[in-house]
C-alpha cells in the first residue's frame, strides 16, 4: 500500500498519455485511478472480491447524480420492507458491533446491492465497505463501534474490548452518511477514462487480459505478502 502521490510520479516518470498502466495487485485501485486522472489507460486485478470491488468502482465511475438517486431509491425500498428489527440469529459480534438500525441497513445494501455487474451498485458498495468501521475518536463517518479502519479485528477479542470498555456503536444513519460521502468524493471530479478492472488471480492475467498483450508500458504495484498473512483475515467483515 502506498500514496497516491507515489503511484503519480511513477505514472508521470514511466509513461506518456495513452499508456497502458497495470497493476496486478490492485488494492484500494491507487494505481488505477493515478493513471487514469493523468490521461492513460488504466487495467487492474485483484483475487480478493474487496479490492476488486474498490478498484472498479474507481475504474468505471457513474455520475454523482445516478449514485444519489439510487440511494434515494434504496432508503425507500428499505423503508417499505420494514427492516428495522434485525435478524435475531447473528452471532453476539454484531450486537456489539452495530447500533441496531445501522446493522438493517447495512444487511439490506448486502442483499440488494448488483456490485458485480452494476457500476453504481458497485460504487455505493464500495462507500459501505470504505466506511463499514473505523476509529470513532478520528472521524463520524464510519458505522461500527470503535475497531481498527484498515483491518477487521477478531470478534470474540471486539467484544472483550468493548464490554470491558462499556462502548456501544453510535447510531448512524447508513443512508444520509453514504449521501455525504458519495458528495465528498465528487467534490474533484471523475477521471476522463474508464479503466478495466478484473477479479481474478494474477497467475491467469495472461489468459484473462490476454487483449492487452504486449500493449502494457508499465507496471506499478504492492505485492501481496505472499505466505505471511491471508486477506481473508484481515478483511472478513468487509467480506
Amino acid at each position: 500500500m502506498f500514496p497516491p502521490d507515489f503511484a503519480r510520479d511513477q505514472v508521470l516518470t514511466h509513461t506518456r498519455v495513452g499508456d497502458f498502466v497495470l497493476d496486478p495487485f490492485s488494492g484500494r485501485g491507487t494505481t488505477l485511478l493515478e493513471a487514469l486522472l493523468q490521461g492513460r489507460n488504466a487495467i487492474a486485478t485483484d483475487i480478493n472480491p474487496v479490492a476488486y470491488c474498490l478498484t472498479a468502482s474507481k475504474a468505471m465511475c457513474p455520475s454523482l447524480k445516478d449514485v444519489l438517486s439510487r440511494l434515494d431509491e434504496l432508503e425507500a425500498l428499505w423503508i417499505k420492507a420494514e427492516m428495522v428489527k434485525c435478524r435475531s440469529d447473528l452471532p453476539e459480534f454484531f450486537q456489539w458491533a452495530f447500533c441496531k438500525k445501522t446493522l438493517s441497513q447495512i444487511l439490506f445494501l448486502r442483499s440488494i446491492l448488483a456490485w458485480k455487474r452494476n457500476r453504481v451498485d458497485r460504487f455505493v458498495a464500495s462507500l459501505v465497505l470504505g466506511h463499514l468501521h473505523g476509529e470513532l475518536n478520528r472521524s463520524p463517518n464510519y458505522l461500527s463501534n470503535q475497531m481498527p479502519h484498515s483491518i477487521s479485528t477478531k470478534p470474540a477479542y471486539s467484544v472483550r474490548y468493548w464490554r470491558k470498555r462499556r462502548m456501544r456503536a453510535p447510531l448512524r444513519e447508513t443512508f444520509g452518511l453514504l449521501r455525504d460521502r458519495a458528495i465528498f468524493r465528487f467534490r474533484d471530479g471523475v477521471p476522463p477514462l474508464d479503466g478495466r478492472a478484473v477479479l481474478c488471480d494474477v497467475r491467469r492475467a495472461g489468459i484473462t487480459l490476454n487483449r492487452y498483450r504486449h500493449q502494457v508500458k508499465c507496471v506499478i504495484t504492492s505485492p501481496p505478502y505472499l505466505d505471511v498473512t491471508r486477506y481473508e483475515e484481515d478483511q472478513w467483515l468487509r467480506l
